[in-house]
């Protein structure tokens, strides 16, 4: 009887697990098919099939390229789209680039942050939020709203020409390369399916390419639908090996479970006992009391509390101490008017050699004060 109920009980489970492989291949086969970001003939949210599509319809000359940078061959009449790029690091790619706009060609960068690529510089804003925000942008004297993510601005030379612009700063700009031209956008997302007819995004991307009127516009697909594009792990291989892999681990759970193995060693509770202090911590501030190292303790409070404010909101070192913690105005709660003195205190007491005690201690417990409130989640 014993043997009996364990076999019917062998056979549930096994047909159980067939019919769970079963119901994993079928919910997998119908998902959908997955884009890279940007690439013209994707119709998902991040896809700019919509954009591409119009002007196709319009009579207007685009085509699109997914060769390497130095197999592109140009007449110089040539406006290409540069849609977030990963080419930030890649020195070569970039020259070629480059040189392609010496030539007299036109590229237009659209790319959240472009510091370093094609000797371009920005800054960054702190409006509040790290969502994104409906804002007012300036084109021609002429205000359009739009959507922004970027969290930074471009920084200007006296040649640049500005194009965009928001009340944090410099949107969009152009710049000549040699015989040719840069424009510059720091908001790629306007171009996707998903965002281009919201707010005013058509207007302003369509009097962005006005430059590519009577030449030919390219949209840009290298490292996007070529094969020298990053692809996930999970990618590699077809679902249903993945369906029976993951079956296969819970098969093996199971059988070791039922037999009962067990792996290692039994080993004994050990005795659980929280440590009160850190003995470093405590043996240094020690030595800096005794020794009267007050302004050396000072100099690192404040240069640990720098690069903490550094981290948490990307302000760097070149700062002084009052652009420093002008910026933290509304991030802390602290109020603006008592960031301001102890900027100015603060410089003035780290130039000093010699400091009392009782200064040293209530400017520690001010700095760790700021510094509490700095690192504590919003």
């Amino acid at each position: 009887m014993k043997n009996n109920r364990d076999k019917k009980i062998y056979l549930y489970g096994v047909f159980a697990f067939i019919m769970l492989i079963i119901v994993s291949m079928l919910s997998t086969s119908n998902s959908p098919k997955e884009y890279p970001n940007f690439v013209t003939e994707s119709p998902s949210p991040t896809g700019t099939k919509a954009l591409y599509t119009y002007l196709q319809e319009q009579d207007i000359e685009v085509e699109t390229q997914a060769q390497h940078p130095t197999e592109i061959t140009s007449d110089g009449r040539e406006v290409r789209m540069l849609m977030n790029p990963s080419i930030s690091t890649d020195e070569q790619i970039a020259d070629q680039y480059k040189d392609y706009m010496m030539d007299g060609n036109t590229i237009i960068l659209w790319k959240y942050n472009p510091d370093g690529l094609f000797e371009l510089e920005t800054e960054p804003v702190h409006n509040g939020s790290d969502e994104v925000q409906t804002v007012e942008v300036q084109f021609n004297n002429q205000p359009y709203d739009a959507q922004m993510e970027s969290n930074v601005r471009l920084m200007t030379k006296e040649t640049d020409q500005v194009l965009l612009e928001d009340e944090f700063g410099v949107v969009g700009l152009e710049r000549q390369v040699g015989n040719g031209t840069l424009i510059t956008i720091l908001e790629p997302g306007w171009l996707t399916n998903d965002f281009l007819t919201e707010e005013e995004h058509t207007a302003l991307v369509f009097h962005i390419l006005s430059s590519a009127e009577g030449q030919t516009l390219v949209f840009d697909q290298y490292k996007r639908n070529s094969g020298e594009q990053i692809r996930s792990h999970f990618s590699l291989y077809p679902d249903w090996a993945y369906v029976l892999l993951v079956e296969g681990i819970l098969l093996t759970i199971l059988l070791l479970w039922h037999q009962g193995k067990r792996f290692g060693p039994i080993l004994p509770v050990r005795e659980e006992h929280v440590r009160f202090s850190d003995e470093r911590i405590r043996a240094l501030a020690i030595w800096y009391l005794k020794g009267k190292n007050y302004h050396t303790s000072l100099v690192d409070q404040a240069n640990f509390l720098r690069e903490v404010i550094r981290e948490r909101y990307g302000i760097p070192y070149s700062k002084d101490w009052k652009e420093r913690l002008e910026l933290l105005d509304n991030q802390i709660n602290i109020p603006a008017k008592d960031l301001q003195v102890f900027a100015k205190e603060l410089e003035h007491i780290l130039q000093q050699e010699n400091i009392h005690k009782q200064t040293y201690l209530q400017w520690s417990k001010t700095i760790n004060n700021i510094r509490k409130e700095v690192e504590k989640d919003e």
